[in-house]
């Protein structure tokens, strides 16, 4: 028994057959859960500014396994040759906050829906797009 969570596995696994199956790319969709800690503004500061530069500072095991799992894309991508992209995409899906903060101040009702929807979360659609432009231009990429 293996104690990698199946994140990881399952991604390891995906990432290893496309290489060897003649996929031209592979693209593994990730998520902004992996900044954790990070996404939380300075004391003082209104935001946070994250790019590509930030290094992931997970605060639940779901940010953590997913940042494993990008980590075995960049594996396979350095053991294969096999161009690989990573998306960290924002939440498209309903959930609780994950901050006790926030939801202390703001408790979990429409207000802190609003004001999620309006800053942290991004449209289905615009996922998918992002996916699908992905796949065509991730033939090009030369390092994750």
């Amino acid at each position: 028994m293996s104690v990698a969570p199946p994140t990881v596995l399952v991604t390891g696994s995906s990432g290893a057959a496309v290489a060897k199956g003649g996929v031209k790319s592979f693209v593994f969709v990730s998520t902004t859960s992996t900044f954790g800690d990070a996404l939380s503004p300075a004391p003082g500061q209104p935001a946070a500014w994250i790019d590509e530069a930030v290094v992931p500072q997970p605060k639940n095991i779901y940010g953590v396994t997913k940042t494993a799992a990008e980590d075995v894309c960049r594996l396979v991508q350095r053991q294969t040759g096999l161009p690989v992209v990573v998306l960290r995409t924002s939440r498209f899906f309903p959930e609780e906050d994950d901050d006790a903060g926030r939801r202390g101040r703001l408790g979990d009702g429409e207000n802190l829906k609003v004001l999620e929807l309006a800053y942290r979360r991004v449209d289905i659609a615009d996922v998918v797009k992002n996916r699908e432009e992905s796949s065509t231009s991730s033939e090009q990429v030369e390092e994750v």
